[in-house]
């Protein structure tokens, strides 16, 4: 299939008979992509540089002479959201391959590249995550992951030998199209197909079709008298062997009831989920003060993996104590995302100090560590303070009833009273808005700005992590599907920490994800002050 679309001249993708909406997708491109990428508006634009709303009718009527595009995006996210042909696996295909490529809808023509133009440029703006809060008001679509598939096909560029270098003393010298293989299994995770193997086959074209040696196709073919779950398990243990580490064990899916319809051991990723955890491994492969194991430097065997179980070596450092409540998004709240009520519950059981440090410094690093992939600066002062003062003056709302007051009460007692800095700032701050009558319209805008940078780089928290404490008293958070008792591993042949199960059988384990744990990863491990090292013990992950 892949060599029908690299040898044809153009490929024309049909999107359907000619629909109204489409004509917001051809505003969108041919009128407004130029208007926000002409260099001068775009610093206006851009959010490093200053912060303007989708929503603010008034900065486009000043700026441009014209009203928010906000009402016409989220009609084109609409069409968008109906086409299947953006979520198709086999859409990479048709795409990547192809010398020139053209949507149709009806007789309107539209180039693929300008639409993937747009799709980064909205992305960079933080537009697509406006779009979403409109669409849930109006109640019109739910957690749509829009424009995921446009903005990945500009990305396939670094899955290049360049990349695949940066990491050569982890993986194989002939693994780099399985390098790359699983790069764009994470990236186009959100395709859908109708039988499941096709979320890997569909892929083997385009990687084959790089300068990779060997070809993947040394490793893996398309083979549908193979089951899913075969080809799945497979998959991962070819990426496991061949990058030389359990850090794959990160690349968890889930879906909504934490439930799969297939029968997978813990460690094989499975491929029909959508739903994916952001891992905090990216950021630590060049970052050797996050090697929480040291795993290069044990005496150890490597691990060794069959087509059921993985035998390794690892030592139990700790074990969940107590979980942060679930969080959801408040339904009118831009600077919420998290619950008021949950957030300040879970952050006064926490003690002043954790393992030496203020509360409040560890639970910012904690929400944000692997939280931002841009490499976007997130602070406590212009962030995570803003958001929290949003958190307080959330709770003052009459409508959230007796239990949020007492809440408040108990926050401002414990911050006006604390020895943290940040939080007597933090509390004189929140006192300042709560004396007023007119709370809101006080705000300053850099501080709305900042609370919702906030917002979505720890957007992750919300949606598939929690934070927990461990015994030892660190706070930490890993994937969602935990629960107390769970325990805090270090794995020989992995570079952060695991939270695995204990299941029936003595020294068997399935693995729930990986785990950043505060006060322990950054470069505490290189004295081993909490003793590691002499607990190391074999065990099996099933």
């Amino acid at each position: 299939m892949g060599d029908i679309y690299s040898r044809a001249t153009e490929v024309l993708i049909w999107l359907g008979p000619y629909r109204e909406e489409v004509e917001h997708f051809v505003y969108t491109i041919r009128e407004l992509l130029p208007l926000i990428t002409e260099p001068s508006n775009r610093r206006r634009l851009a959010p490093w540089f200053k912060h303007e709303s989708l929503f603010d009718d008034s900065f486009w009527e000043e700026c441009f002479y014209m009203g928010s595009p906000l009402g016409r995006l989220t009609k084109f996210a609409l069409f968008y959201a109906s086409c299947r042909w953006f979520s198709r696996a086999w859409t990479m295909q048709e795409t990547f391959l192809a010398r020139r490529s053209r949507m149709f809808c009806g007789e309107v023509i539209i180039s693929v590249s300008d639409a993937i133009d747009l799709a980064n440029v909205l992305a960079s703006c933080k537009w697509h995550s406006e779009i979403n809060i409109s669409l849930d008001k109006e109640g019109l679509v739910s957690n749509l992951s829009w424009l995921n598939e446009l903005a990945a096909f500009s990305s396939f560029d670094y899955v290049r030998q360049e990349e695949f270098d940066q990491h050569r003393n982890r993986w194989n010298e002939d693994s780099s199209a399985v390098h790359a293989l699983a790069v764009l299994l994470s990236r186009y995770r959100y395709s859908g197909c109708s039988d499941p193997r096709d979320k890997v086959y569909s892929l083997l074209s385009i990687v084959n079709g790089q300068s990779f040696q060997p070809s993947v196709f040394n490793f893996i073919k398309p083979d549908y008298t193979v089951s899913v779950e075969e080809v799945f398990t497979k998959v991962t243990k070819l990426v496991l062997e061949k990058s030389r580490s359990l850090d794959y064990l990160a690349e968890k899916r889930l879906n909504l009831d934490n439930n799969s319809s297939l029968s997978l051991p813990s460690w094989v990723v499975d491929h029909s989920l959508c739903r994916g955890v952001t891992t905090i491994i990216p950021g630590a492969i060049c970052k050797p003060r996050y090697d929480a194991c040291l795993c290069g430097s044990t005496t150890y065997p490597q691990f060794s993996v069959t087509d059921s179980k993985i035998h390794c070596h690892g030592s139990r450092f700790d074990v969940v104590a107590d979980i942060m409540t679930p969080m959801t998004a408040p339904p009118e709240s831009a600077t919420g995302k998290f619950p008021s009520l949950s957030f300040w519950t879970f952050f006064l059981s926490l003690p002043p100090f954790i393992n030496g440090r203020p509360r409040f410094d560890v639970v910012w690093k904690t929400l944000t560590v692997g939280a931002n992939p841009d490499d976007s600066k997130i602070w406590v002062e212009g962030h995570f303070k803003t958001w929290m003062m949003f958190q307080i003056i959330e709770l003052a709302k009459p409508t959230h009833g007796p239990a949020s007051s007492s809440v408040l009460r108990d926050v401002m007692n414990q911050l006006g009273s604390s020895s943290s800095t940040a939080e007597q700032n933090l509390y004189h701050l929140a006192a300042a808005q709560l004396d007023r009558d007119d709370d809101y319209c006080v705000v300053k805008d850099d501080w709305i700005w900042g609370a919702m940078e906030f917002r979505e780089a720890a957007a992750t928290i919300v949606k598939e992590r929690r934070l927990f404490t461990t015994e030892r008293g660190l706070l930490a958070k890993t994937t969602r599907t935990l629960r107390k008792g769970d325990e805090v591993w270090m794995l020989c042949d992995a570079h952060v920490p695991f939270v695995l199960r204990p299941t029936a059988r003595t020294g068997e384990y399935e693995v729930i994800g990986d785990c950043y744990v505060n006060g322990f990863m950054n470069g505490e491990m290189l004295e081993d002050r909490w003793n590691v090292r002499e607990n190391i013990g074999s065990l099996t992950i099933v």
